[in-house]
C-alpha cells in the first residue's frame, strides 16, 4: 500500500526526488506487486518545473491494482530498458 508523504516532510522536500518514486516501485515489487504492461509515459503537469516527463506503471497483487507515477530519470530508463517493458506515450 502506497502511503503519502506528510505536511511536515512536503515543507521541508516540496517536490519529492525521482529516486523516492522509483525506490517505491521497488518496494512493491519486492513485497508481491507486479508491473501489468504497458508502462505510460505523458508529459508531466506544468507545477513541477523538473523533468518535462513521468512514467505511470500500473501494478497489481491479486485482484488489488495500484498506479504508481514515476519522474523519469536514468535509473527508471534502465529499469525499463532491463525488463524490456512496453511504454505507451500518451
Amino acid at each position: 500500500m502506497v502511503t503519502s508523504t506528510s505536511s511536515e516532510d512536503r515543507a521541508v522536500n516540496p517536490l519529492p526526488s525521482p529516486f523516492d518514486h522509483y525506490g517505491r516501485l521497488l518496494e512493491h515489487l519486492q513485497n508481491g506487486w507486479e508491473i501489468d504492461p504497458p508502462v505510460f509515459r505523458r508529459p508531466r503537469w506544468p507545477a513541477y518545473p523538473t523533468n518535462d516527463q513521468v512514467y505511470h506503471f500500473v501494478l497489481k497483487n491479486g485482484e488489488r491494482r495500484l498506479l504508481l507515477s514515476i519522474p523519469c530519470s536514468s535509473a527508471v530508463e534502465q529499469f525499463i530498458r532491463d525488463h524490456h517493458l512496453r511504454v505507451d506515450q500518451l
